[in-house]
Formats: structure tokens, C-alpha cells, sequence
């Protein structure tokens, strides 16, 4: 799996060749994303050897990591399943546009950042 980077123009279409930011190889990569307000992605990374949110600057640098399960876990072992696989990110709205939501598991974990969220409001093209 990879993330790509697709340059838009004012009218919000594709112009210029795209960039991989992001290549997970053949490992699983990533499920949910959100970016916040100073352009950094954050990437729920389903990886047993590192299950957590990715967060990358917007040239694909990683700048942050939140662990979410113990790395290096084992595949196909009923008696001991992976957990700690992150499925979904988001930030909340007003009061809460500094929150990070993330779904894990069965779970729903909010984490206070220093940083709002990014969320786009009625864009037309």
C-alpha cells in the first residue's frame, strides 16, 4: 500500500505529476486518515510489527507516531489474536478541534493534542 500527494489547482483538479509520501512495502498499510491545521496527515497503520497512527508533515517525513498495540506481534495464532490495530482517526469539532479520536479494536480513545484538526467546509469546485 501507498499514499499519494496530488498537486490541485484553485478549481480543486489534478494538475502535475503525483508524489508517493508513504510506501508500506508489503506490510499492511493504512485504514482511516485525517490531517490537521498545520497540513500533517495521520495515518492509522494496521501493521502487526508496529500497530498505531503514523503522522507524517505533508513532503512524507514522519514527525510523530502513537503506539495503539505491542509491536512485533504474531499472525494466525487463535489462542493470542493481534490487538491494538488502529481502524479509524478524526478530530472533533469547536470546542474539541484539538482532540484526536481513534478507534482501536473494539475501543474509542480520545487524546488532547496541541494542535486543532482540519476539516473542510463547504468546498464547490
Amino acid at each position: 500500500m501507498k499514499i499519494y500527494a496530488f498537486p490541485l489547482s484553485t478549481d480543486v483538479k489534478i494538475q502535475g505529476p503525483w508524489r508517493t509520501l508513504v510506501d508500506f512495502g508489503k506490510e499492511a498499510g493504512c485504514d482511516g486518515m485525517t490531517v490537521d491545521e498545520q497540513g500533517n496527515i495521520y495515518l492509522t497503520v494496521r501493521q502487526l510489527s508496529r500497530p498505531g497512527v503514523l503522522v507524517i508533515d505533508p513532503d512524507g517525513n514522519e514527525v510523530a507516531f502513537i503506539p495503539t498495540g505491542q509491536p512485533n506481534q504474531a499472525r494466525g495464532d487463535p489462542k493470542n489474536p493481534p490487538v491494538g490495530l488502529p481502524s479509524n482517526v478524526e478530530f472533533g469539532l469547536g470546542k474539541e478541534s484539538n482532540v484526536l479520536y481513534i478507534t482501536v479494536d473494539t475501543s474509542l480513545y480520545c487524546l488532547p493534542l496541541k494542535v486543532n484538526g482540519y476539516h473542510v467546509h463547504n468546498i464547490s469546485p
